[in-house]
């Protein structure tokens, strides 16, 4: 489970569910309940929603999926990652050193990373009880949702879920934060995202099967029986014109028609087999900004893709893990040891000294003592350089000029922005004669690698002394 996830280690207290909670008492025996049993799942579902989180849903379809907390809360919280990680409330990145942390989420708090506020986040095929947009407006209190369904029946419950009174109480407000749209078969999967600003995230857990029969056999292909009863209705499991994979082809197509329609675009995965599919995909329609992670809970394992058309670039650590595709995007941080004598101050002064010499530069320090760099041009090339001195030398940016270039630049899209942190060695003593520490420069924003690429290369090679491309020639 994600390391914020209230459920990762102790999992569920049933015992103190049922005291307080005697619908759900009914369906405990000796302390465990039978996870076979379509009714005690509700039950527990219905119980935990209400006692951890806030959320009231007195009634579930019993033709339709009853979705678990725990494993739905791990995929919100991988989007609340990657939208900290990523994206400010001016729609340029969002910059922390760490994505999340790893200390777990209190239920019925907001959750430790904040998101920007009125953060939209759309949900792809919601279900009867729109659970991503429910748990995930518990979870951080700025996000808003647009939740579509091809099922009326699903909708109707839906509707009743987010019109309860008691979910409209204090922050939770349900019924302004969520707008749920019904959508025919054939229309569009990604609605527009109206006048307002884009979507910040895309989400979908969509049918994994082409068939009932393909689902019977992947069931019976498992080594271990399903450790809970499946509820779920035929448009729910399945999908007759491809499964998973043909459903997040079609949406990686739309995505290709309207890229702006949202920020970043994702969808779980159910089968190993699909990974390799998709990255063909996105290879074939050139996305570049893509990658790769996982969710595990019990014996279940889900994947979830990810891809962009937008600037923005995550932490490596949130995109690049082994998966049955085998494949990684590129790094999106490099790290490098340098020499110091006095450790990771002198390493950051020199850097400050560096990014001083360069023009058209923005440094900001964070809270974490890291450097925010938005860089307007690529003004640490050698081609860059010498026009700065010939314009300085010739005297003629004079002051009014000055003044408008940095007004314009100021307001255009930057060509890189990266965070430059330095780390010292664990045994750091200012006594040393030596002092090593790590460089870390991870790319945050901008559209050509070969530029983040050609700064981080320049970058090393003034402060740890390591020759390389510089770019730009």
């Amino acid at each position: 489970m994600h390391p914020r996830n209230p459920y990762g280690q102790d999992g569920i207290d049933f015992k103190a569910l049922a005291n307080a909670h005697p619908a759900f008492a009914q369906h405990l025996q000796d302390g465990r309940i039978n996870f076979q049993d379509p009714e005690a799942l509700r039950a527990l579902n219905q119980a935990v929603l209400k006692q951890d989180w806030g959320i009231h849903v007195h009634q579930q379809p019993e033709d339709r999926l009853c979705p678990p907390v725990p494993n739905r809360l791990d995929y919100l919280l991988w989007v609340q990652d990657v939208l900290n990680a990523t994206i400010g409330p001016d729609g340029l990145p969002r910059y922390a050193t760490q994505p999340g942390g790893d200390e777990q989420i209190q239920p019925r708090k907001r959750a430790r990373c904040d998101s920007p506020p009125s953060t939209r986040i759309l949900d792809i095929g919601t279900g009867a009880t729109a659970i991503y947009p429910i748990l995930g407006c518990a979870l951080d209190p700025s996000w808003t949702f647009t939740a579509t369904d091809i099922d009326a029946v699903s909708l109707k419950n839906a509707e009743h879920v987010v019109a309860h009174p008691h979910n409209n109480e204090g922050s939770l407000n349900l019924a302004e934060r969520i707008k749920l749209l019904h959508r025919s078969p054939d229309a569009p999967l990604i609605p527009t995202a109206g006048s307002g600003q884009p979507f910040a995230m895309t989400m979908c857990n969509p049918p994994f099967y082409t068939d009932l029969a393909e689902m019977d056999r992947a069931a019976a292909a498992k080594q271990l029986p399903p450790r809970g009863a499946c509820s779920g209705s035929a448009n729910e499991m399945v999908y007759t014109a491809g499964g998973e994979v043909a459903f997040v082809t079609r949406m990686i197509e739309e995505s290709c028609a309207l890229p702006s329609t949202s920020i970043w675009y994702s969808s779980l995965l159910g089968k190993a087999s699909s990974l390799p599919l998709i990255y063909a995909l996105l290879q074939q329609r050139n996305v570049r900004n893509w990658g790769f992670t996982s969710i595990t809970q019990g014996q279940t394992k889900r994947w979830i893709v990810l891809w962009s058309w937008a600037q923005h670039r995550l932490p490596d650590e949130l995109l690049r893990i082994n998966n049955p595709a085998g494949v990684s995007p590129p790094l999106s941080s490099i790290k490098k040891e340098m020499p110091s004598r006095k450790g990771a101050t002198e390493a950051m002064d020199k850097m400050h000294n560096f990014l001083k010499s360069l023009p058209a530069v923005t440094v900001r320090e964070e809270e974490d003592d890291a450097l925010f760099v938005r860089f307007d041009t690529a003004s640490w090339t050698r081609a860059a350089r010498r026009a700065a001195m010939r314009e300085k030398a010739d005297d003629k940016s004079d002051k009014s000029r000055a003044t408008a270039s940095t007004t314009s630049s100021s307001s255009a899209d930057p060509a890189l922005c990266v965070l430059i942190s330095v780390e010292s060695s664990k045994d750091d003593d200012e006594a040393r004669a030596y002092n090593p520490c790590q460089l870390h420069i991870r790319w945050v924003y901008g559209k050509d690698r070969t530029l983040f690429e050609s700064f981080a290369s320049t970058a090393m090679r003034k402060l740890v002394g390591e020759r390389g491309n510089e770019g730009g020639k």
